[in-house]
This record gives C-alpha cells, structure tokens and sequence, in this order.
C-alpha cells in the first residue's frame, strides 16, 4: 500500500494514535471524539483506521487487555453486590454490571440474549433460572 502523503496524513496518523491510547485506557468513542476535538464519527473511524493497521496480533492483544480489565471491575462489582444491604444499591450495581457485560459482548462481537438482558433488568421476572444471573 501507498504512503499517504496528503497534507491531513500526518494529522491523522496523530489522531490515530492518540484514539488507540484513549481506547486503551477504556475511554469510550464520545470521550475520544472529545479529547480529539472531532464528532463521533470522525473518532469511530480514526480508531478503526488504527486498529487495522495494527494487525490482528496488536488487535487480539489489546482486547485481552480490556477483557483482563472488564474481569476485574466485574469482580469488584459482585463483591460490592454480595455486601450490599440497600435495594436502591443494588440496582445500581446490577447496571453497571450489566453494563460491563455489554461491554464485554461489544468487546467480543458477541449479544447477550434479549432474555437475559431483560431479566436483569427486572422486566421479566418468569426467566427460567439458567437464564438469568445469580
């Protein structure tokens, strides 16, 4: 492939690079986008750009780590849940883990089934049991 020798290359390559780094750090697309002074879409494809030309190797690499990461939060989240007493805190903490399992899904290009979704969410209470969590 041809070097992108264009008067915007440089600049993106910057931006490029920048996004991986916030990426890294979990920040999400809109934070991105922010802190590169760029819309949503602009920063969605910066990061794309970057992680093909990473490789898959770099890809796969950096996705363990945000996986090791999600483990870690989720870990914490059901130790706060298992010494939590307060209904209206454990709704809190049910969201953010289920939000870290989106994340997770997101991650690995994986849904979680509307069933379980919906059973965390409290909607569907008649869940067969294997379907829902705890």
């Amino acid at each position: 492939m041809a070097k992108d020798t264009t008067p915007g290359a440089h600049a993106r390559k910057l931006q490029q690079a920048r996004a991986l780094e916030l990426r890294s750090r979990g920040l999400g697309v809109r934070a991105i986008a922010v802190d590169l002074g760029v819309g949503r879409s602009t920063a969605a494809r910066r990061l794309r750009d970057a992680l093909q030309d990473l490789g898959t190797e770099t890809s796969d690499q950096m996705r363990s780590t945000i996986e090791t990461r999600l483990d870690g939060v989720l870990q914490r989240l059901h130790e706060l849940l298992d010494a939590n007493t307060d209904p209206r805190q454990e709704l809190k903490i049910l969201s953010a883990i289920l939000a870290c399992e989106r994340d997770r899904a997101r991650l690995l290009g994986l849904a979680l089934p509307a069933n379980v979704v919906l059973s965390l969410e409290g909607l569907i209470t008649d869940a067969p049991r294997s379907t829902r969590y705890g």
